[in-house]
């Protein structure tokens, strides 16, 4: 998903500078720490989301798997 979002110009310069600094790009970057202040534990190269509440692992692939993808899978 794509969104647009108002960032001041000193904010945008130290995000920038933080994400160059990690070696990713300012959307990984955002990602990343949105999903550390909403406590999830994301790993950005493998997309794994350990639930806080649960403790159990999400993949993240991008889009719904349907239910037909996983009979699939089954057979």
């Amino acid at each position: 998903m794509r969104t647009t979002i108002d960032i001041p110009d000193q904010a945008h310069r130290r995000l920038k500078q933080l994400a160059q600094a990690k070696g990713m790009n300012l959307g990984t970057l955002l990602l990343t720490l949105s999903d550390q202040a909403l406590g999830l534990n994301t790993d950005p190269t493998t997309g794994l989301i350990r639930s806080p509440v649960t403790g159990f692992l999400k993949l993240s692939v991008g889009r719904p798997v349907t239910p037909a993808e996983l009979k699939s899978l089954d057979e």
